[in-house]
């Protein structure tokens, strides 16, 4: 009699973190090398290996698109992950597009210890379970984050990249004057208030002292946001999602 054929098992391995700084502090590597190891304890072949550093509460991402390209074109049976939520944090209409193109190409939803059949009505539920969860969390992140910059505002403390003219102290979280450019929006304003010349002309003059600091030539759309902006004359203004404006 002769021996089975053995039956060979694709599967490609998926990783992702929302932002750079997840990147270095939860691992895409350590991610992969749990996912190997478990791929090969399973006797499954690795045919792919994809990554993203981005939200998970979108679906166009990088490797997200040549993940579903290779679903399409039959190149696997099965999408590893550590965690489902690594996948997909998605909106109802963009999780039923994702698991629809991996139930119509008979792929499977792998995490170590587990896996989801898209075709079986109880697999999908408890799927979809884990998705709106994943979506909570999302939001929850968000609404601590938002909180937490909301807090800094009120104590004068601040984020993000310094305008022109400024400087950010990471650790005090305060902004300070940049010697180097604190001439400029003084120079703007003086030439528009005092010597009531024009955009271009302002651009023209500034060329003619200095290139802007990123070394560029100054235009009519630099000197007007610079001209307008509340943030260039030392006053720092957000308004929140919650309609909180706080200067």
């Amino acid at each position: 009699m002769s021996d089975s054929l053995q039956i060979i098992i694709r599967v490609i391995i998926y990783i992702r973190v929302s932002t750079k700084l997840q990147e270095s502090k939860y691992s895409l590597a350590g991610q992969l090398e749990e996912l190997i190891r478990y791929a090969q304890e399973q006797g499954w072949t690795i045919v792919a290996t994809y990554k993203d550093t981005d939200s998970g509460g979108k679906l166009e991402k990088e490797g997200m698109d040549k993940l579903l390209n290779d679903v399409e074109e039959g190149k696997t049976d099965i999408v590893l992950v550590v965690d489902q939520d690594r996948l997909s944090r998605l909106n109802v209409t963009e999780w039923e597009y994702l698991k629809s193109i991996l139930r119509e190409n008979k792929v499977k939803i792998a995490e170590p210890g587990n896996m989801v059949d898209l075709t079986d009505e109880y697999d999908e539920f408890f799927s979809d379970i884990k998705n709106l969860i994943a979506r909570r969390e999302k939001r929850n992140i968000v609404r601590r984050m938002m909180r937490g910059k909301r807090q800094k505002m009120r104590e004068g403390k601040g984020w993000g990249k310094p305008p022109i003219g400024y400087t950010f102290n990471k650790d005090t979280k305060k902004y300070g004057i940049n010697e180097e450019w604190a001439w400029v929006i003084p120079a703007i304003d003086k030439m528009y208030l005092e010597e009531n010349l024009g955009m271009k002309a302002i651009a023209d003059k500034l060329n003619g002292i200095s290139k802007t600091p990123t070394n560029t030539y100054w235009n009519e759309t630099l000197v007007y946001r610079r001209l307008i902006s509340k943030a260039f004359h030392g006053v720092m203004e957000k308004k929140f999602s919650n309609d909180e404006t706080i200067v």
